[in-house]
């Protein structure tokens, strides 16, 4: 049987509040525990409505924040600039959190590809409609997952090397925005993906076609911004 359905855009989410964090002025073993753990959460709660979220990033104290390469010009300062074992494990850390987006980005891809192949021979937009919606859930918690081993896996690096965590603390900064900001552009995705398909079925377009060249134009947009963006962070 065919129906319609809607899928609801949930890109107006009302951003979470940034809980201000006091301890001194310098970064001990325990105030970057402190601020990992807390950037943690932040990122995987404002990930929490219901597979969408706000963009902005945890409020960490300026003081923690690493200089950018080149602000410091002659004095070997900035993100890419401390040469040291740990950095080495840093670096393979951050390219391997960047190949994980790039499979995120591609398994979004495949269910959406799935969902329309499913479309074609049932005709029932309200089972692709859900479908859309239950891969905004999985979406959310792939997310999580993700979040959790990056975070980890620097934590680890941070306790192993502590000259190399506040490096850690402004790259995990970054890195939990980025991964909030595609987040919500997965959502957006799901819900326009759908309405694009309906509007096309009802003005009698071949809306398979149409589905693929969206499928594909969104990927090539999400993997230039993955790329771009893990490309400015060594």
């Amino acid at each position: 049987m065919s129906g319609t359905a809607e899928v609801i855009d949930l890109a107006s989410s009302t951003p979470a509040p940034m809980m201000p964090v006091d301890e001194p002025t310098e970064l001990t073993h325990e105030v970057f525990l402190q601020h990992m753990s807390a950037m943690k959460s932040h990122y995987k709660s404002t990930n929490s409505h219901n597979g969408s979220g706000p963009t902005h990033p945890y409020a960490l104290p300026i003081h923690l924040m690493f200089a950018p390469l080149g602000a410091h010009p002659g004095k070997g300062e900035g993100m890419a600039a401390v040469a040291s074992p740990g950095k080495a494990q840093v670096d393979a850390v951050v390219k391997a959190s960047q190949q994980n987006t790039t499979a995120f980005a591609n398994n979004q891809m495949n269910a959406v590809n799935a969902a329309t192949k499913n479309l074609q021979s049932t005709h029932d937009t309200s089972a692709f409609a859900d479908a859309m919606n239950a891969q905004r859930q999985k979406a959310k918690a792939e997310s999580d997952k993700q979040i959790d081993a990056t975070f980890d896996n620097l934590i680890n690096v941070g306790t192993q090397h502590p000259d190399q965590q506040q490096r850690i603390l402004t790259l995990t900064q970054q890195i939990g925005a980025f991964f909030t900001n595609l987040l919500a552009k997965v959502a957006s995705f799901f819900t326009d993906i759908y309405n694009k398909i309906m509007g096309w079925i009802h003005s009698a377009v071949d809306w398979v076609k149409g589905a693929a060249a969206a499928v594909g134009d969104w990927l090539n947009k999400a993997g230039s911004s993955i790329s771009n963006f893990f490309g400015s962070l060594f």
